[in-house]
């Protein structure tokens, strides 16, 4: 249970860590809170684009649709280590990715 609070928090960490960047800077381009909104949820989409495949089925299967960490193993045919690994590294992978658009 501790492990599956801990992903979640990395995630949420990741993206809140970095939201009022994201916000202000969207924000000053369009100077309108819906569509500064947009384009945060944008920035985290295509981070997530960016993803390979295998990892981007787990956070989508995870996070999107809050599945636990056994039902993404048994949808995905791979054991529960795997899908653990895997959702480690694809967190990772989008913390650097929003941290390189927050730097550009």
């Amino acid at each position: 249970m501790k492990k599956k609070q801990t992903i979640k928090a990395l995630l949420v960490t990741c993206i809140t860590d970095h939201k009022q960047d994201f916000y202000r800077l969207a924000f000053s381009y369009v100077k309108n809170q819906d569509d500064a909104l947009d384009i945060i949820q944008e920035s985290i989409k295509k981070a997530l684009d960016e993803l390979p495949s295998h990892y981007k089925t787990i956070i989508i299967l995870r996070f999107f649709e809050d599945l636990k960490i056994e039902e993404i193993a048994e949808i995905t045919g791979e054991n529960m280590n795997t899908v653990k690994t895997r959702l480690y590294r694809a967190l990772k992978l989008m913390r650097i990715q929003l941290t390189k658009e927050d730097l550009s």
